[in-house]
């Protein structure tokens, strides 16, 4: 299965996110030409929703509007919840 990704907007959120995740699943941080993205490089059909609610969790905590996930070759765009 393809990993799961999260695209940030900046290190400090990509490094908070990471940080959230940490414990729970195996996560990488990753910068590309200045992009920066949360990877979780193995994954099961499990994980995938315990994925995205820990990051719309993180989104409420961290107080940002929105990202945009990769799963299964698609982009998603995950919203804070309100």
């Amino acid at each position: 299965m393809a990993p799961i990704r999260v695209e940030l907007p900046d290190v400090d959120s990509a490094t908070s996110l990471t940080q959230e995740l940490f414990g729970r699943f195996h996560v990488e941080l990753v910068e590309c030409d200045g992009a920066w993205q949360v990877e979780v490089p193995e994954r099961t059909n499990h994980a995938a929703p315990q994925v995205l609610s820990a990051v719309e969790r993180w989104l409420a905590l961290y107080g940002l509007d929105e990202v945009t996930i990769h799963l299964d070759d698609g982009a998603h765009t995950l919203r804070r919840p309100v």
